[in-house]
């Protein structure tokens, strides 16, 4: 169980995204929810603009405008065990949610700070972009043949801009 002074190793991958996007942090067993909010949204590249909920064993702790427990509670409070794992949701719009495992629990590292980011893959989809299935299906348009067509013209396009800029510079000078 962690203890105060501890090291947690978690795990936290955003669920609903395949290929996985997934970050490895290790923090204190003194971190609040609320720090840990906060935490998430830097290693994940979250902006920080919404609401937030923690699902800790069937308890959401989270935004006050939510209506939920307060996220002042330390880490060390709910005597997490290696393989526990609790939910992160973020936006309530878009509601990414992520899991968050404890993958081990360390002891502390004098020449470390903390919180740290080991490890992970995957850039985190944009802020309101409805979501992992939003964000899915503009990915899939990105990628398909309409998108690879419309570069073409729109690099033409820019070239042909490019070109007038140029001409209409020499003329003037």
């Amino acid at each position: 169980m962690a203890s105060l002074g501890e090291i947690i190793q978690l795990k936290i991958r955003l669920l609903g995204i395949s290929p996985m996007i997934w970050r490895r942090i290790l923090v204190s067993s003194s971190t609040t929810l609320h720090e840990l909010h906060g935490i998430l949204q830097v290693v994940m590249g979250w902006d920080g603009i919404h609401l937030f909920q923690f699902d800790i064993r069937a308890v959401d702790y989270g935004s006050w405008e939510l209506h939920m427990a307060r996220p002042d509670n330390s880490l060390c409070d709910f005597g997490f065990r290696r393989n526990d794992r609790f939910f992160y949701i973020y936006d309530m719009g878009s509601y990414w949610r992520h899991e968050v495992r404890v993958e081990s629990l360390l002891d502390t590292d004098p020449k470390k700070f903390y919180p740290i980011c080991t490890g992970g893959t995957g850039a985190c989809p944009p802020e309101d972009c409805g979501g992992a299935s939003g964000f899915l299906v503009r990915r899939d348009e990105a990628n398909g043949y309409d998108a690879w067509r419309n570069v073409s013209t729109t690099l033409r396009q820019w070239h042909l801009d490019f070109k007038l800029d140029f001409l209409s510079l020499t003329l003037v000078d």
